[in-house]
Order: structure tokens, then sequence, then C-alpha cells
């Protein structure tokens, strides 16, 4: 048991980290989606957006592979 919450309170931190930065990642997206922006000539805007979806997506499936790992530890001390 003392083994397990460990492995549970390492899930839920990337759950909340993985939620935060898909939360970033829709309004980046409806920022992007935005037909304004690019009337707006900012095109350093439209870059920087587009800089950070790319980091966003990166992020986003490194910490998934994360909880992937954790989930499986998790099953494998529980059912232990």
């Amino acid at each position: 048991r003392a083994r397990i919450a460990p492995l549970k309170n390492e899930v839920a931190r990337l759950e909340k980290r993985i939620a935060m930065l898909e939360a970033e990642r829709t309004d980046v997206r409806a920022e992007l989606a935005d037909p304004a922006l690019y009337e707006s000539a900012c095109a350093d805007r439209i870059t920087d957006l587009v800089r950070r979806q790319g980091l966003l997506e990166r992020d986003i499936a490194a910490l998934e592979a994360e909880w992937l790992d954790a989930h499986a530890a998790l099953d494998a001390a529980e059912s232990a």
C-alpha cells in the first residue's frame, strides 16, 4: 500500500499537467483559427502561436508517454 500511494500521486500529477497543456493548446488553436488574426498583419504573433502549438504537442506527447508508464507501474503494483 505504501508503494501504491506515490504511484497514484504521480499518475494524478501527470493527468493534471496534461489537462493544463491541453487547455492551453485549445486556446492556441482557437486563436489560430480566428480569421481576424490573419487580417491584422500580426506575422510575429502567428509565428509565436504556431511555435507554441508545436511545443505543446511535443510536451503533451511526452507527458502521455510518462503517464502510460506510470499507469502501468500503478497497475502492476495494485495487482501484486
